[in-house]
């Protein structure tokens, strides 16, 4: 979960590229590169998960999740 949120923050970091009517069409979303955190040429997912739960907002998410993964 905190890693898809992580990749939906980044995207949403995007969203100026698309704006003053500038649209995201299939074609230009292809070549855009979501920078993720890697070590050892791996997605370091203890890093993702340490810059999810260190945010202000991740208190309020993880209440509302935790009666799905319960």
């Amino acid at each position: 979960v905190k890693t898809l949120l992580f990749i939906q923050v980044m995207l949403t970091r995007e969203t100026w590229r698309y704006s003053y009517g500038r649209k995201c069409f299939r074609e230009k979303l292809s070549r855009m590169l979501v920078s993720l955190p890697t070590k050892d040429g791996q997605i370091d997912e203890k890093a993702i998960s340490q810059a999810i739960s260190n945010s202000s907002y991740w208190p309020f998410v993880a209440r509302v999740l935790a009666p799905a993964s319960g």
